[in-house]
C-alpha cells in the first residue's frame, strides 16, 4: 500500500529525525489533523503519503476515502509502540490500543457482559440511578441544595480530571514522543509524557481499588457487575489465555477514561448548541412539555411518544 501511494501521489519530503512530521508541525503546530489537511490541499490529493519519523504513513483526507479505509480489514491493526506499553505495565493491554486475537476476544466479552448490566439496552436499576442524579443536579443548579459533599464525589472528580488531563494533553497521533521516546527524559510535560503517566495512572489506581474490593467480596454465583464476570472468567483460564488481572485493570482504565471524558463533552456540546440556537431550545422545551408535562421527570418510556423528527 505504501509503495503504491508513493508512486501515485505527491508528498512532502522526508527530513532527518522526524521525516515529514516537520511539515505537519509547520502547517499547524497544535492541531495536527488540520496540518494533514493543509498538506493534502497543497499536494492536491485525498490520500496523503508521508513519513512520520521512521514510520511510513498514509493519511486519508476526505469522507469517502476514510470510509473506504474503515471497511478494509487490512487497516484494522494498531501500532504496538512505546506509548501503548508505557501506560500498561510494559505490555499493550486494554481495548484502546490492542488488536488481533486479544482485541477480538476482550471486546466480545466486554460487550456481552456490559449489555447484561444495561449497556445499549434498557436497564431499570441504572435508569433509576441516573434519574436520581439528574434530580440532584437540578436541585443544585436551582440553588435549593448545597454543593455535593466532597467525601462522596471527591474521588470521582479526581478520576474525571485525570482522564480529561490525559485526553487533553496526549496527542492522538502520539506526536514527537512516539517518534523519539527519549524526549520524556528532558521535557516530560511538554511532550505529553506526564499526562500519559499521571492521567492513566490515577485512573488505573482507582480501578485497582475497585478490583481489590470485588476480590474480597466475590461470590461465585452472585455476579454483581462486569468485574465479577471477569473474575469468574479468570478462574476458568490458563496462562495462554488473553484474560489476566492486568488486562482487567486496563479494560477498566479504558472504559473509565472514555466515560469520564466523552459523556461530559456530549452534554456540554448539547447545552452549547441549545444556547446558540434558541429556536431549537424552544422547540425541544415544547416537546418536553407536551410529552412529559411539568409534574414528573422524563424517562425512556417517553421516547416512543416523541416526534421522530
Amino acid at each position: 500500500m505504501w509503495t503504491r501511494v508513493c508512486l501515485t501521489v505527491r508528498r512532502p519530503p522526508s527530513l532527518p529525525i522526524y521525516g515529514s512530521y516537520w511539515f505537519v508541525l509547520l502547517c499547524n503546530y497544535k492541531k495536527l489533523h488540520k496540518g494533514f489537511h493543509t498538506l493534502a490541499r497543497w499536494y492536491n490529493t485525498k490520500l496523503l503519503g508521508l513519513h512520520l519519523g521512521p514510520f511510513p504513513t498514509v493519511v486519508a483526507c476526505d469522507y469517502a476515502t476514510v470510509k473506504e479505509v474503515f471497511t478494509r480489514p487490512q487497516f484494522n491493526g494498531k501500532l504496538d509502540c512505546f506509548l501503548s506499553q508505557e501506560r500498561s505495565m510494559g505490555k499493550t493491554l486494554g481495548l484502546f490500543f490492542t488488536d488481533d486475537k486479544l482485541w477480538i476476544e476482550q471486546r466480545r466479552f466486554t460487550l456481552r457482559h456490559l449489555r447484561d448490566f444495561g449497556f445499549a439496552r434498557r436497564f431499570s436499576p441504572q435508569e433509576d440511578v441516573v434519574s436520581r442524579e439528574v434530580l440532584d443536579m437540578v436541585a443544585f443548579l436551582s440553588g435549593s441544595t448545597d454543593h455535593f459533599p466532597p467525601e462522596s464525589h471527591g474521588k470521582l472528580r479526581e478520576v474525571g480530571a485525570a482522564a480529561y488531563f490525559f485526553l487533553k494533553e496526549v496527542q492522538p497521533t502520539g506526536g514527537a514522543l512516539l517518534l523519539t521516546p527519549w524526549l520524556r527524559h528532558f521535557a516530560p510535560r511538554t511532550f505529553g509524557y506526564t499526562a500519559l503517566v499521571k492521567g492513566t495512572g490515577a485512573v488505573t489506581d482507582f480501578v485497582k481499588v475497585a478490583v481489590k474490593e470485588h476480590k474480597q467480596t466475590y461470590l461465585e454465583d452472585d455476579a454483581r457487575d462486569f468485574i465479577d464476570e471477569y473474575l469468574k472468567e479468570l478462574k476458568k483460564c490458563d496462562s495462554s489465555s488473553t484474560f489476566s488481572d492486568d488486562q482487567l485493570l486496563m479494560i477498566g482504565t479504558d472504559l473509565t477514561i472514555a466515560t469520564s471524558a466523552a459523556l461530559p463533552a456530549i452534554i456540554s456540546f448539547a447545552i452549547i448548541l441549545l444556547v446558540h440556537y434558541p429556536e431549537i431550545q424552544i422547540k425541544a422545551q415544547k416537546e418536553i412539555d407536551d410529552v412529559v408535562g411539568r409534574d414528573r421527570t422524563p424517562s425512556l418510556d417517553d421516547k416512543s411518544r416523541q416526534d421522530p423528527e
